[in-house]
């Protein structure tokens, strides 16, 4: 796999002419039905056309559609959370709406992560057991937490080894899951946050690495405060033909943007120029890997929350990181960031 590893724009999702393709298809589907509405005099078709021209209206940096999607599931779902660990010596078992089996470890210092080359033996550890999963098409996770004062956790491929600077700790790991003396891991989601009977949380995924320094999300971490960061080895054949689509996918809006006289954005350039290096990495066979980021911001009580939520998303601007709160997807989220990545 590549060594070179760097957090920009996220390319996960399929986009098409710079929309994302739900509202790509609104947005056809709209102008379609309002044509013919024009056209047949029918203010049925019409009607119905400006709602899906509407519904793939951004706001916020998602659509109304996608918003109106996540009150659909949130209605929807059942609103319960319930977390688990069961002791599999060596390993541990982590349940939730999914299941994953992981090998727990735990750093042997505490601290803030840092992954910008001083730890040495944090950023070692993610490699070589990035490197084993990437072998091992049983489980291709690894996620590391950290918190100050806590500790960092890395949750790697289940059978792993212990690596050198880290101890095997399944304690370390019901602690990152919210689970053990005086905490029963069951959770109630709320629009915004979540309460559980040891207090209430909030999580955010980091969607816009674009203007923030490699590994920066490290600096986010504070008392009461975990980062999360998972990583998971594609499929070769998945990986090869996702990078594919995507330089396909700039290729065309490079087409589209010249036949219209517009010039290209720099965004648009880089995004480019770093899918044509992925696309000779994977080549030379690199492996692909899909990366999650996810803050945890843990308190007594509402108030403290809304303060502890607010230092979070001022230091985000500060360090030009773009959080999305996450309103309506609370409980997966929280299962999505959990060590082993049960809810990927």
């Amino acid at each position: 796999m590549t060594e070179r590893v760097g957090l920009g724009h996220p390319d996960a999702d399929g986009r098409w002419l710079g929309l994302a393709r739900h509202q790509a298809g609104l947005a056809i589907t709209g102008a379609f039905l309002g044509v013919e509405g024009i056209v047949h005099r029918s203010g049925w078709w019409l009607a119905v056309g400006m709602a899906a021209a509407a519904l793939a209206t951004p706001l916020g940096g998602r659509s109304q559609g996608a918003r109106a999607s996540d009150v659909a599931r949130f209605a929807a779902r059942r609103r319960v959370v319930h977390v688990s660990v069961v002791r599999l010596a060596p390993d541990a078992l982590v349940t939730a709406t999914g299941a994953a089996t992981c090998a727990p470890f735990v750093l042997r210092h505490h601290g803030r992560l840092d992954l910008t080359g001083a730890d040495g033996v944090v950023t070692g550890a993610v490699v070589d057991a990035l490197r084993e999963a990437s072998e091992d098409p049983r489980s291709r996770h690894v996620s590391v937490h950290t918190e100050p004062g806590v500790g960092t956790l890395l949750a790697a491929r289940a059978g792993s080894d212990v690596p050198p600077g880290w101890d095997r700790d399944v304690d370390a790991l019901e602690a990152a899951c919210g689970v053990g003396p005086g905490r029963d891991g069951v959770w109630l989601e709320r629009w915004g946050y979540l309460r559980g009977t040891s207090g209430v949380a909030r999580v955010w995924r980091v969607d816009d690495l674009t203007a923030a320094a490699p590994w920066s999300v490290a600096r986010l971490a504070r008392p009461g405060v975990t980062v999360s960061l998972h990583a998971e080895a594609l499929d070769p054949a998945r990986a090869v033909r996702r990078a594919e689509r995507l330089v396909h996918a700039l290729r065309t809006e490079d087409a589209a943007d010249d036949r219209a006289g517009r010039r290209w954005r720099a965004r648009r350039r880089r995004d480019l120029e770093r899918s044509r290096e992925r696309e000779a990495d994977l080549a030379a066979g690199a492996t692909l890997v899909r990366l999650g980021v996810f803050v945890v911001a843990r308190a007594t009580d509402l108030a403290d929350l809304a303060r502890r939520g607010a230092q979070v998303e001022a230091r985000a601007r500060r360090l030009g990181l773009g959080l999305d709160r996450g309103r309506g997807r609370q409980g997966p989220w929280l299962v999505a960031q959990l060590p082993g990545g049960p809810g990927w």
